[in-house]
């Protein structure tokens, strides 16, 4: 007789196989996963380079730099965010202040944790698309930032 865990698992398989849940029903659980955390900081889009051209105009001369930041409630993200022409990868490095811990990035295609170092990140490899950023506040709660396309 076998254990119930490897019971569960053959049991999910089947069902997977033969009667699978319909895709507006997984869509439905993942915008349900996505509010899971209401009581998150919201920190808002307050400076984009894209929009504000003079401030990255300096540092890049081949346009692949877009420099972002988001501010909360006494915690802000500063992210530069790097294009590899030749890859189409992004690079995001960025510096933290009142939030702890790791920071997330949330993607369709990954969810990635780096650690906060001295305030300062650094994520390399992701792909174009929409994403957020996260990061522990100093209460325990999360700060988590509006979605941005990369």
């Amino acid at each position: 007789m076998p254990d119930d865990d490897a019971l569960e698992a053959r049991l999910r398989a089947l069902s997977a196989e033969l009667d699978p849940a319909p895709d507006l029903v997984v869509a439905g659980a993942k915008a349900a996963w996505v509010l899971r955390d209401l009581d998150a900081q919201l920190a808002m889009l307050v400076a984009d380079s894209w929009i504000d051209t003079q401030a990255v105009a300096t540092r890049d001369s081949a346009g692949t730099l877009r420099m972002l930041t988001f501010t909360s409630d006494g915690a802000s993200i500063e992210v530069d965010v790097e294009s590899d022409p030749v890859t189409g990868t992004r690079r995001l490095r960025g510096f933290v202040t009142g939030a702890q811990g790791d920071l997330v990035v949330e993607s369709a295609a990954a969810r990635i944790v780096v650690p906060i170092v001295d305030g300062q990140f650094d994520v390399d490899g992701l792909g174009g698309g929409p994403a957020r950023l996260s990061a522990g506040g100093p209460d325990g709660g999360r700060i988590v930032t509006t979605w941005i396309s990369l």
